[in-house]
């Protein structure tokens, strides 16, 4: 009888260490993949980051400087990048922004150098300075065909005043010629000066 539970005893015993070799071993491998998975997610989280920098950081930081640049006057000399997210939104309207202003500012050196047939769409119909610079346009245009008319006006009025004063001129040049032809010429007598009919000096009438 004590040997069967000496037997038995002995047999539990192995078990129980045989059940602890084998949770020892599967908290040895837990504990690796735990610190893999941990090594892994670090990994996978470095990558995403570095990603999300790539694709929405970097971007909003060239739009901030293309934007800060617009406020000091200045044009970008390269086209803003589009992408199909909500950041290449962004990108789509500042880029039509930029030929928008592109165009306005071409418009302004056309009317500038007087050119007022130059062609010019807003950007929408609430685009108050597209609609102010065609404004300015048309009556710049009005302004100037009435300076042109007003120019011509006076130009034929110059005119006709200097061929009246060359008529007028020519009038009084052939007056004093009648009127001068008109007059019998005197013959002064001897010894008289014809112009004055008086006596020449030292001569006795």
């Amino acid at each position: 009888m004590l040997a069967e539970l000496d037997r038995l005893l002995d047999m539990l015993e192995r078990k129980r260490r045989e059940l602890a070799s084998g949770m020892i071993k599967s908290f040895d491998s837990l504990k690796f993949f735990v610190l893999y998975m941990g090594m892994a997610l670090v990994v996978v989280g470095v990558v995403v980051a570095f990603l999300i920098i790539r694709g929405i950081v970097t971007p909003v930081q060239r739009l901030r400087s293309i934007l800060l640049s617009l406020g000091r006057g200045v044009f970008p000399r390269t086209r803003v990048r589009i992408t199909n997210d909500e950041v290449g939104d962004m990108s789509r309207a500042l880029g039509s922004l930029i030929d928008g202003l592109r165009r306005t500012t071409d418009f302004s050196h056309a009317v500038a150098a007087g050119d007022f047939s130059a062609d010019y769409q807003p950007l929408s119909e609430e685009d108050m300075l597209g609609h102010a610079l065609l404004k300015m346009r048309d009556e710049l245009g009005q302004r100037e065909r009435f300076l042109e008319m007003k120019v011509a006006e006076r130009t034929e009025e110059v005119v006709r005043q200097k061929e009246e004063v060359e008529r007028q001129s020519r009038k009084v040049v052939e007056l004093y010629k009648n009127v001068t032809d008109s007059i019998p010429v005197r013959q002064a007598p001897a010894g008289f000066d014809p112009a004055t009919g008086t006596p020449y000096p030292g001569i006795a009438p």
